[in-house]
């Protein structure tokens, strides 16, 4: 059996220079992290030039259950961060979407320019 700190991993996000592909848009639903770990839903056609609109959510989980009753487990997923959330924040909410049942689901990564860059995989 491991101790906490031993389970620990430090993990430092990639520099958005190093990512995949360029980020195209999607009928995704979008979901972000801040750096307090509060979890943003991306709001239906509420795009401006700065880009989407965020709505803060109170669960994660229950905001899922919706979508895959809407919508079902297939739906696409994307996660939007900034490279300065902690990475167990983001973990945490893939997590989440694990248990849930998705598996389509992606992360991106925002550099303080606002340009965003994507990694992507299912489970």
């Amino acid at each position: 059996m491991l101790k906490k700190l031993e389970k620990q991993i430090p993990v430092i996000l990639p520099d958005y220079t190093a990512a995949l592909a360029s980020v195209a848009d999607s009928e995704a639903v979008v979901y972000a992290i801040d750096e307090e770990g509060a979890i943003y839903r991306a709001s239906g056609n509420g795009r401006s030039r700065e880009g989407l609109r965020y709505g803060r959510i109170d669960s994660l989980s229950e905001d899922l259950k919706q979508v895959a009753e809407e919508s079902g487990l297939e739906t696409e997923i994307r996660l939007d961060t900034d490279r300065e959330v902690a990475t167990q924040k983001v973990i945490d909410a893939l997590d989440v979407l694990a248990i849930q049942g998705f598996e389509n689901v992606g992360v991106r990564l925002r550099h303080r320019e606002e340009l965003f860059f994507e990694l992507r995989g299912g489970r």
